[in-house]
């Protein structure tokens, strides 16, 4: 598998959304496949949509911090101008290669994933 060597960080997430975007869910997962060449450089990166779940299942995130681990409330999509952002972001990731039989081999369909709080986002848009 390959190994990630640069992950993208919220700062440059937010360069990509508008100066005012609000996230109304508390926490929020944005899932994305990337695929990467045998030399560890994303070629390709597109949003991957949340699997559609039964009505009787919820799906909740626990914070866990110095008070204690604590609910947060979750979408089950993010925002789609939030997806287009961590794609855009995701971009300049890097890699140590893949490797088969000791030699690198490109990779498809990766699937990655970036958790985001609403706390998370307000804190570095004001930074």
């Amino acid at each position: 598998m390959p190994v990630p060597l640069k992950w993208f960080d919220t700062r440059e997430v937010l360069d990509h959304l508008a100066p005012g975007f609000t996230m109304r869910a508390e926490l929020v997962h944005v899932l994305f496949e990337v695929d990467i060449d045998e030399t560890g450089r994303v070629t390709h990166v597109t949003g991957v949509s949340r699997p559609h779940l039964p009505p009787n299942v919820q799906v909740i995130g626990i914070e866990a911090g110095p008070g204690g681990p604590r609910r947060m409330s979750e979408t089950d999509e993010p925002p789609e101008v939030l997806r287009d952002a961590v794609v855009a972001a995701a971009r300049t990731m890097r890699f140590e290669p893949a490797e088969r039989d000791g030699r690198p081999v490109p990779i498809r369909g990766l699937r990655l994933g970036a958790r985001y709080s609403r706390d998370d986002l307000q804190r570095s848009a004001a930074t």
